[in-house]
């Protein structure tokens, strides 16, 4: 169990956040989910799980991601990153 001091908390988009985590499984640091509210989530981070899901968010929202996404899930890559850099 992480304790407190090691995670940080952030309000996502519900989009991506499912899709990360889909994709990611349990390989990518450690990662809660907190809470859902429509279109956002709230989710506590380690620092694994954070470069991991800043890194995935990047790659999904550059020019050079992959060319089969819907533009739905290439905006909540950059609203990730816009949550993230906050």
């Amino acid at each position: 169990m992480q304790t407190a001091a090691a995670l940080q908390r952030f309000t996502i988009p519900r989009t991506f956040w499912i899709d990360h985590a889909d994709r990611c499984g349990d390989h990518a640091g450690f990662r809660e989910l907190v809470a859902e509210m429509g279109t956002r989530v709230i989710v506590d981070l380690d620092a694994v799980a954070l470069a991991n899901l800043k890194s995935d968010a990047e790659y999904y929202a550059s020019e050079d991601g992959p060319d089969r996404i819907g533009g739905g899930l290439r905006a909540s890559a950059r609203a990730t990153l816009r949550a993230l850099n906050a």
